[in-house]
């Protein structure tokens, strides 16, 4: 992988993308005093889900040291959750570590976004 390398790039911003949209929606249901559907969250589960193995699998490609068999990507995919910090920790070394809060954050903003909209709103008001 060259550091001009957009794919990356593309998955963490889809990701975030998805995890704003999936914020908004929640902080709309909560306006109208609902609770975001279930398979909202299971959708956007599977979404970022898929986006993270991608993202894996596009910043691996040229990566020395990074062993991907013909199966990488289904692997990638079936474990992302654990194999995301050990892949940064090993590619990045300490530094991968400090990617994880990132992650974390990626994943809680839609939480947080659905929290502060209707506060937002209902201040507006």
């Amino acid at each position: 992988m060259t550091r001009t390398d957009p794919a990356p790039r593309f998955y963490l911003g889809a990701a975030l993308l998805a995890s704003v949209l999936l914020g908004v929606y929640a902080g709309a249901a909560a306006l109208r005093d609902g609770a975001a559907a279930d398979a909202a969250l299971r959708l956007w589960s599977f979404v970022v889900t898929v986006l993270l193995a991608g993202w894996i699998v596009a910043d691996s490609r040229g990566r020395a040291g990074v062993p991907a068999p013909f199966c990488f990507g289904f692997l990638a995919f079936c474990f992302a959750l654990p194999y995301a910090p050990y892949y940064l920790f090993r590619t990045r070394g300490r530094r991968g570590l400090l990617w994880i809060p990132g992650a974390i954050a990626l994943f809680g903003i839609c939480f947080i976004a659905g929290f502060l909209l209707p506060l937002l709103v209902n201040w507006a008001i």
